[in-house]
């Protein structure tokens, strides 16, 4: 603040002397009125403790005028700093609110039993402080004392991150493959399940070195792989039942295409690819064993079998013959 002009030495004497004489004179007439003997002797002192207590107040002003103008006088760094230094104490104070009420809500969230949706909920707002911490952190001194205490609630928050979408995923998977089993139509099932696995995905691609993660998705993959097969095996019973032998033959080198493209172990793989071509060698030998005309008219007219349906190693090649 910018003192005000002090008045001038002279002038303050004259206004106190004219202040002093205006008390004297006054008093003087007032005792006299009232019959005092002595009248001058009070307006005397009345006079002079005008004028002390003006010396008083002037004394009071000016220290407190040159105060003011001393630190008008100050460098500007000074009045930086001293800004400075109370915006690095609220951003202080800021950053250590922000993360005790990010805990509590989470606390919360976790209290409630907390649903798919709910510890998804939380895992966003794991992000969104992440997201402002790492804004702040470029407008932060090095080594100082608020940049520390953002980096160590970062980790904080990192790690609660981490926890509830794991806890999303494996939940939220759980739930849409017990849907999935749930279902008739096969179309379902596969549907729901690929949810489930675009959901591990999704946690996998923030957190890749997660072994539940990668054993959840392959569990799932191997699931559509049984429900993909189960359908071809079902509608190759169906066509073997009605003694039509080529088409079932034809489902099962289906079954065989989709699984040797499937995305599960090679164990499941192999023994899968076992028990498929346990049935194409059943009716391989069924084919075998009756005229190829009558094999025909069951048949419709449809081909035979021939020997590289059956050729073990195609199930495990990149690519399956059609």
């Amino acid at each position: 603040m910018i003192p005000r002009p002090i008045m001038s030495t002279g002038r303050y004497a004259a206004l106190s002397g004219l202040a002093a004489t205006t008390v004297f004179y006054v008093l003087w007439w007032v005792l006299s009125v009232e019959g005092d003997e002595s009248p001058w002797v009070a307006s005397g002192v009345a006079a002079g403790m005008t004028i002390l207590a003006c010396v008083v107040a002037r004394e009071i002003k000016v220290r407190r005028h040159d105060h003011l103008a001393r630190l008008h006088q100050l460098p500007d760094m000074t009045r930086y700093q001293t800004k400075k230094r109370l915006g690095y104490t609220a951003t202080l104070t800021a950053a250590t609110v922000a993360i005790r009420r990010l805990e509590r809500r989470l606390r919360e969230i976790e209290r409630r039993g907390a649903t798919p949706v709910e510890h998804l909920e939380a895992c966003q707002l794991c992000e969104q402080y992440l997201k402002s911490a790492e804004d702040t952190l470029p407008t932060l001194g090095v080594g100082t004392e608020v940049r520390a205490a953002v980096r160590a609630g970062q980790e904080r928050v990192g790690v609660l991150r981490k926890r509830h979408l794991l806890l999303w995923a494996r939940k939220e998977s759980q739930s849409l493959t017990m849907q999935a089993q749930q279902r008739t139509r096969p179309e379902d099932k596969i549907e729901l399940a690929q949810n489930a696995l675009a959901v591990i995905d999704e946690a996998l691609q923030a957190y890749p070195n997660e072994t539940e993660l990668y054993e959840s998705g392959l569990a799932v993959r191997e699931y559509i792989a049984s429900v993909t097969l189960a359908r071809w095996v079902a509608l190759a019973e169906r066509a073997e039942f009605k003694n039509q032998i080529v088409e079932a033959v034809d489902y099962y080198r289906d079954a065989l295409f989709d699984l040797s493209r499937a995305d599960i172990s090679e164990a499941t793989r192999e023994e899968a690819a076992d028990r498929l071509l346990g049935k194409l060698q059943l009716l391989q030998a069924y084919l075998a064993t009756h005229d190829d005309t009558a094999a025909n008219e069951n048949t419709g007219g449809a081909g035979l079998l021939t020997a590289d349906v059956i050729k073990k190693p195609d199930i495990f090649d990149e690519t399956c013959p059609s």
